[in-house]
Protein backbone atom coordinates (compact mmCIF):
# COMPACT_ATOMS: atom_id res chain seq x y z
CA UNK A 1 0.00 0.00 0.00
CA UNK A 2 3.04 2.29 -0.13
CA UNK A 3 1.77 3.89 -3.34
CA UNK A 4 -1.47 5.11 -1.69
CA UNK A 5 -1.13 8.71 -0.49
CA UNK A 6 -2.49 9.98 2.86
CA UNK A 7 -6.13 11.06 2.79
CA UNK A 8 -7.35 14.24 4.43
CA UNK A 9 -10.89 14.50 5.76
CA UNK A 10 -12.26 18.04 5.91
CA UNK A 11 -15.81 19.02 6.89
CA UNK A 12 -17.40 21.48 4.48
CA UNK A 13 -17.74 24.19 7.14
CA UNK A 14 -14.13 23.92 8.37
CA UNK A 15 -11.70 26.54 7.06
CA UNK A 16 -7.97 25.91 6.77
CA UNK A 17 -5.88 29.09 6.62
CA UNK A 18 -2.40 27.60 6.95
CA UNK A 19 -0.96 26.55 3.57
CA UNK A 20 1.53 24.27 5.37
CA UNK A 21 -1.16 22.25 7.15
CA UNK A 22 -0.72 19.10 5.07
CA UNK A 23 3.08 19.20 5.31
CA UNK A 24 2.99 19.64 9.09
CA UNK A 25 0.58 16.73 9.54
CA UNK A 26 2.56 14.40 7.28
CA UNK A 27 5.71 15.26 9.23
CA UNK A 28 4.00 14.08 12.44
CA UNK A 29 4.23 10.55 10.98
CA UNK A 30 0.97 9.27 12.53
CA UNK A 31 -1.79 7.07 11.18
CA UNK A 32 -4.52 9.49 12.30
CA UNK A 33 -3.61 13.07 13.18
CA UNK A 34 -5.74 16.21 13.26
CA UNK A 35 -4.76 19.87 13.06
CA UNK A 36 -6.30 21.63 16.06
CA UNK A 37 -8.90 24.11 14.81
CA UNK A 38 -9.93 27.29 16.61
CA UNK A 39 -13.45 28.56 17.25
CA UNK A 40 -15.18 31.44 19.04
CA UNK A 41 -15.41 29.25 22.17
CA UNK A 42 -13.48 26.43 23.82
CA UNK A 43 -14.86 24.02 21.22
CA UNK A 44 -12.41 22.31 18.88
CA UNK A 45 -12.08 19.13 16.81
CA UNK A 46 -10.64 16.84 19.48
CA UNK A 47 -11.51 15.34 22.86
CA UNK A 48 -9.16 14.57 25.73
CA UNK A 49 -11.59 12.30 27.54
CA UNK A 50 -14.19 9.72 26.54
CA UNK A 51 -16.78 7.69 28.48
CA UNK A 52 -17.09 3.90 28.24
CA UNK A 53 -20.06 4.51 25.91
CA UNK A 54 -17.89 6.65 23.63
CA UNK A 55 -19.26 10.07 24.57
CA UNK A 56 -17.39 13.24 25.50
CA UNK A 57 -15.91 13.47 28.97
CA UNK A 58 -14.50 16.69 30.41
CA UNK A 59 -10.88 16.46 31.58
CA UNK A 60 -8.33 19.00 32.91
CA UNK A 61 -6.00 18.15 30.02
CA UNK A 62 -8.22 19.76 27.38
CA UNK A 63 -7.96 23.52 27.92
CA UNK A 64 -4.13 23.75 28.16
CA UNK A 65 -3.95 22.12 24.71
CA UNK A 66 -6.87 24.16 23.31
CA UNK A 67 -5.31 27.41 24.57
CA UNK A 68 -1.87 26.33 23.31
CA UNK A 69 -0.43 26.60 26.80
CA UNK A 70 1.00 23.19 25.89
CA UNK A 71 2.22 22.81 22.32
CA UNK A 72 3.03 19.68 20.39
CA UNK A 73 1.34 16.56 19.07
CA UNK A 74 -0.81 14.83 21.68
CA UNK A 75 -2.41 11.38 21.92
CA UNK A 76 -6.17 11.82 22.35
CA UNK A 77 -9.19 9.45 22.25
CA UNK A 78 -11.08 11.46 19.64
CA UNK A 79 -10.42 13.70 16.64
CA UNK A 80 -13.11 14.70 14.17
CA UNK A 81 -14.16 17.14 11.45
CA UNK A 82 -10.66 17.58 9.96
CA UNK A 83 -7.86 15.03 10.16
CA UNK A 84 -5.25 13.21 8.09
CA UNK A 85 -5.47 9.44 7.60
CA UNK A 86 -2.32 7.70 6.39
CA UNK A 87 -3.60 4.95 4.08
CA UNK A 88 -0.06 3.64 3.57
CA UNK A 89 -0.21 1.98 6.97
CA UNK A 90 -1.70 -1.50 7.17
CA UNK A 91 -3.88 -0.82 10.21
CA UNK A 92 -5.63 2.05 8.44
CA UNK A 93 -7.38 -0.46 6.14
CA UNK A 94 -9.74 -1.53 8.93
CA UNK A 95 -10.82 2.03 9.80
CA UNK A 96 -14.28 3.10 8.67
CA UNK A 97 -17.29 5.20 9.65
CA UNK A 98 -19.50 2.26 8.63
CA UNK A 99 -19.93 -0.55 9.36
CA UNK A 100 -18.97 -0.40 13.05
CA UNK A 101 -16.17 -2.67 14.30
CA UNK A 102 -17.07 -6.19 15.48
CA UNK A 103 -18.87 -6.24 18.83
CA UNK A 104 -19.73 -2.53 18.73
CA UNK A 105 -22.91 -1.67 20.66
CA UNK A 106 -22.61 2.09 21.08
CA UNK A 107 -24.32 5.02 19.39
CA UNK A 108 -24.48 5.11 15.60
CA UNK A 109 -22.72 8.46 15.37
CA UNK A 110 -20.09 8.87 12.69
CA UNK A 111 -17.25 10.22 14.84
CA UNK A 112 -17.98 7.86 17.74
CA UNK A 113 -18.01 4.85 15.41
CA UNK A 114 -14.76 5.94 13.75
CA UNK A 115 -13.05 6.41 17.13
CA UNK A 116 -14.25 2.93 18.15
CA UNK A 117 -12.81 1.53 14.90
CA UNK A 118 -9.45 3.13 15.75
CA UNK A 119 -9.45 1.58 19.21
CA UNK A 120 -10.39 -1.84 17.78
CA UNK A 121 -7.55 -1.64 15.23
CA UNK A 122 -5.03 -0.43 17.80
CA UNK A 123 -4.64 2.96 16.07
CA UNK A 124 -3.94 5.92 18.36
CA UNK A 125 -5.43 9.29 17.38
CA UNK A 126 -3.34 12.45 17.70
CA UNK A 127 -3.97 16.20 17.56
CA UNK A 128 -1.32 18.80 16.70
CA UNK A 129 -1.47 22.40 17.91
CA UNK A 130 2.05 23.37 16.84
CA UNK A 131 0.68 26.07 14.55
CA UNK A 132 -2.59 27.87 13.87
CA UNK A 133 -4.20 25.76 11.19
CA UNK A 134 -7.78 26.97 10.78
CA UNK A 135 -11.23 27.48 12.21
CA UNK A 136 -14.53 25.67 12.63
CA UNK A 137 -18.01 26.77 13.78
CA UNK A 138 -19.43 25.92 17.17
CA UNK A 139 -22.25 23.38 16.61
CA UNK A 140 -25.79 24.74 16.83
CA UNK A 141 -28.80 23.10 18.40
CA UNK A 142 -30.55 20.38 16.46
CA UNK A 143 -33.59 22.59 15.78
CA UNK A 144 -31.48 25.28 14.08
CA UNK A 145 -32.40 26.22 10.53
CA UNK A 146 -30.24 26.30 7.41
CA UNK A 147 -30.25 30.10 7.69
CA UNK A 148 -28.85 29.77 11.22
CA UNK A 149 -26.10 27.51 9.89
CA UNK A 150 -25.24 30.05 7.19
CA UNK A 151 -25.03 32.89 9.72
CA UNK A 152 -22.94 30.72 12.03
CA UNK A 153 -20.49 30.03 9.20
CA UNK A 154 -20.40 33.72 8.31
CA UNK A 155 -19.30 34.41 11.87
CA UNK A 156 -16.42 31.96 11.40
CA UNK A 157 -15.24 34.07 8.47
CA UNK A 158 -15.47 37.24 10.56
CA UNK A 159 -13.54 35.64 13.44
CA UNK A 160 -10.74 34.73 11.04
CA UNK A 161 -10.35 38.42 10.22
CA UNK A 162 -9.77 39.37 13.85
CA UNK A 163 -6.10 38.32 13.54
CA UNK A 164 -5.65 37.12 9.97
CA UNK A 165 -6.39 38.31 6.43
CA UNK A 166 -9.87 37.47 5.12
CA UNK A 167 -10.37 33.87 4.03
CA UNK A 168 -10.80 34.01 0.28
CA UNK A 169 -13.13 31.53 -1.45
CA UNK A 170 -11.61 28.92 -3.71
CA UNK A 171 -11.38 29.97 -7.36
CA UNK A 172 -12.84 26.56 -8.22
CA UNK A 173 -16.09 27.20 -6.32
CA UNK A 174 -18.83 29.56 -7.44
CA UNK A 175 -19.91 31.92 -4.68
CA UNK A 176 -23.21 33.78 -5.14
CA UNK A 177 -22.89 37.57 -5.00
CA UNK A 178 -23.74 39.25 -1.72
CA UNK A 179 -26.84 41.42 -1.55
CA UNK A 180 -25.85 44.44 0.54
CA UNK A 181 -28.38 46.23 2.73
CA UNK A 182 -28.54 48.55 5.73
CA UNK A 183 -30.52 46.38 8.16
CA UNK A 184 -33.55 48.65 7.84
CA UNK A 185 -31.63 51.76 8.93
CA UNK A 186 -31.20 54.97 6.96
CA UNK A 187 -27.44 54.67 7.25
CA UNK A 188 -24.85 52.35 8.78
CA UNK A 189 -21.35 53.50 9.55
CA UNK A 190 -18.53 54.21 11.98
CA UNK A 191 -17.06 57.43 13.39
CA UNK A 192 -14.59 58.97 10.91
CA UNK A 193 -11.15 58.06 12.11
CA UNK A 194 -9.28 61.20 11.17
CA UNK A 195 -9.98 62.32 14.75
CA UNK A 196 -9.19 59.03 16.47
CA UNK A 197 -5.81 57.86 17.75
CA UNK A 198 -5.74 54.11 18.24
CA UNK A 199 -4.94 50.71 16.83
CA UNK A 200 -6.02 49.64 13.34
CA UNK A 201 -9.35 47.88 13.15
CA UNK A 202 -9.25 44.04 13.01
CA UNK A 203 -11.68 44.21 10.08
CA UNK A 204 -9.92 45.11 6.86
CA UNK A 205 -11.53 46.88 3.95
CA UNK A 206 -11.62 43.59 2.08
CA UNK A 207 -13.97 42.17 4.69
CA UNK A 208 -16.98 44.28 3.90
CA UNK A 209 -18.12 42.45 0.74
CA UNK A 210 -18.24 39.36 2.98
CA UNK A 211 -20.39 40.96 5.66
CA UNK A 212 -23.92 41.70 4.40
CA UNK A 213 -24.04 45.38 5.31
CA UNK A 214 -23.42 48.56 3.35
CA UNK A 215 -20.72 50.25 5.40
CA UNK A 216 -19.15 53.64 4.94
CA UNK A 217 -16.10 53.27 7.12
CA UNK A 218 -12.78 55.07 7.14
CA UNK A 219 -10.19 53.23 9.21
CA UNK A 220 -7.49 54.57 11.47
CA UNK A 221 -4.59 56.18 9.68
CA UNK A 222 -2.31 56.83 12.62
CA UNK A 223 -1.02 55.27 15.82
CA UNK A 224 -1.34 58.06 18.37
CA UNK A 225 -2.25 55.68 21.14
CA UNK A 226 1.10 53.92 20.73
CA UNK A 227 3.01 57.05 21.56
CA UNK A 228 3.44 58.65 18.13
CA UNK A 229 2.09 62.14 17.62
CA UNK A 230 -0.66 61.73 15.02
CA UNK A 231 -0.03 63.22 11.56
CA UNK A 232 -2.84 65.78 11.87
CA UNK A 233 -2.59 69.19 10.27
CA UNK A 234 -0.53 71.09 12.80
CA UNK A 235 -3.31 73.52 13.66
CA UNK A 236 -5.74 70.67 14.36
CA UNK A 237 -3.34 68.79 16.60
CA UNK A 238 -2.31 71.87 18.57
CA UNK A 239 -5.92 72.99 18.84
CA UNK A 240 -7.07 69.79 20.54
CA UNK A 241 -3.89 69.31 22.55
CA UNK A 242 -4.28 72.81 23.93
CA UNK A 243 -7.94 72.31 24.73
CA UNK A 244 -9.13 74.68 22.01
CA UNK A 245 -12.19 72.71 20.87
CA UNK A 246 -14.17 75.84 20.05
CA UNK A 247 -12.90 75.81 16.47
CA UNK A 248 -14.92 72.61 16.02
CA UNK A 249 -18.10 73.97 17.60
CA UNK A 250 -17.51 72.01 20.80
CA UNK A 251 -17.03 73.13 24.38
CA UNK A 252 -15.92 71.34 27.51
CA UNK A 253 -18.42 71.20 30.33
CA UNK A 254 -17.42 70.07 33.84
CA UNK A 255 -19.57 67.34 35.34
CA UNK A 256 -19.43 65.63 38.71
CA UNK A 257 -16.29 65.00 40.74
CA UNK A 258 -13.58 63.56 38.55
CA UNK A 259 -15.69 63.81 35.40
CA UNK A 260 -15.97 66.23 32.54
CA UNK A 261 -17.87 66.24 29.31
CA UNK A 262 -18.10 67.81 25.87
CA UNK A 263 -21.05 69.60 24.34
CA UNK A 264 -21.62 70.39 20.67
CA UNK A 265 -24.48 72.10 18.84
CA UNK A 266 -26.16 69.84 16.27
CA UNK A 267 -28.19 72.67 14.82
CA UNK A 268 -31.60 71.00 15.23
CA UNK A 269 -34.49 70.79 17.67
CA UNK A 270 -32.58 68.39 19.89
CA UNK A 271 -30.20 71.22 20.68
CA UNK A 272 -26.95 69.48 21.51
CA UNK A 273 -25.05 66.25 21.73
CA UNK A 274 -23.11 65.41 24.85
CA UNK A 275 -20.47 62.97 25.95
CA UNK A 276 -18.81 62.47 29.30
CA UNK A 277 -15.89 60.44 30.59
CA UNK A 278 -13.34 60.44 33.35
CA UNK A 279 -11.15 63.48 32.99
CA UNK A 280 -7.47 63.09 32.31
CA UNK A 281 -4.47 65.09 31.29
CA UNK A 282 -1.90 65.16 28.55
CA UNK A 283 -2.15 62.46 25.93
CA UNK A 284 -5.17 60.82 27.57
CA UNK A 285 -7.11 64.09 27.38
CA UNK A 286 -6.08 64.49 23.76
CA UNK A 287 -7.25 60.98 22.91
CA UNK A 288 -10.56 61.50 24.69
CA UNK A 289 -11.12 64.74 22.79
CA UNK A 290 -10.45 62.98 19.49
CA UNK A 291 -12.86 60.19 20.44
CA UNK A 292 -15.64 62.67 21.13
CA UNK A 293 -15.03 64.58 17.90
CA UNK A 294 -15.22 61.42 15.82
CA UNK A 295 -18.68 60.66 17.23
CA UNK A 296 -19.70 64.30 17.02
CA UNK A 297 -19.01 64.33 13.29
CA UNK A 298 -21.35 61.36 12.87
CA UNK A 299 -24.07 63.07 14.92
CA UNK A 300 -23.68 66.20 12.81
CA UNK A 301 -24.14 64.24 9.59
CA UNK A 302 -27.18 62.40 10.93
CA UNK A 303 -28.73 65.75 11.85
CA UNK A 304 -27.78 67.49 8.59
CA UNK A 305 -29.19 64.68 6.44
CA UNK A 306 -32.34 64.32 8.52
CA UNK A 307 -31.80 60.60 8.99
CA UNK A 308 -34.55 58.94 11.03
CA UNK A 309 -32.58 55.90 12.22
CA UNK A 310 -28.86 55.34 11.96
CA UNK A 311 -26.64 52.54 13.20
CA UNK A 312 -23.16 53.54 14.40
CA UNK A 313 -20.35 51.03 15.02
CA UNK A 314 -17.03 51.51 16.71
CA UNK A 315 -14.26 50.87 14.20
CA UNK A 316 -12.82 48.06 16.38
CA UNK A 317 -16.17 46.31 16.80
CA UNK A 318 -16.07 42.52 17.05
CA UNK A 319 -19.43 41.01 16.11
CA UNK A 320 -21.08 38.28 18.13
CA UNK A 321 -22.70 35.38 16.33
CA UNK A 322 -26.29 36.07 15.17
CA UNK A 323 -25.72 39.82 15.54
CA UNK A 324 -27.85 40.58 12.50
CA UNK A 325 -30.90 38.55 13.54
CA UNK A 326 -30.70 39.76 17.14
CA UNK A 327 -30.53 43.40 16.06
CA UNK A 328 -33.51 42.91 13.74
CA UNK A 329 -35.48 41.33 16.59
CA UNK A 330 -34.57 44.22 18.90
CA UNK A 331 -35.81 46.84 16.45
CA UNK A 332 -39.05 44.93 15.89
CA UNK A 333 -39.63 44.83 19.65
CA UNK A 334 -39.02 48.59 19.91
CA UNK A 335 -41.51 49.26 17.12
CA UNK A 336 -44.10 46.98 18.72
CA UNK A 337 -43.68 48.71 22.10
CA UNK A 338 -44.04 52.15 20.46
CA UNK A 339 -41.15 53.54 22.55
CA UNK A 340 -40.08 57.09 21.77
CA UNK A 341 -36.29 56.81 21.89
CA UNK A 342 -33.39 58.97 20.81
CA UNK A 343 -30.35 56.81 21.54
CA UNK A 344 -30.38 53.04 22.01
Amino acid sequence: MSHVPPSQFLDADNVLVNPDTLAVLVAENRTVVAPMLDSRAAYSNFWCGITPQGYYRRTPAYLPIRRRERRGCFAVPMVHSTFLLDLRRERSQSLAFHPPPPGYSGAFDDIIVFAAACRHAGVQMFVSNREQFGFLPVPLRSQSSLRDEAENFLHVQLEIMVKLPPAEPSPHVWVPPKVLDKLGFDEVGAPPSEFRPGSPSPLGLGSFPTFPLAFWVIFLLFLGILGHFPPFPWHFGLGIWGGNLGMWGVRKDPGGPGDSGFWGNLGNSKGAAASSATSGSGRREFQRSCCFLSHFRVWQEISARGLRRSLVFEDDLRFEVFFRSRLTELMEQLDAAAIDWDLM
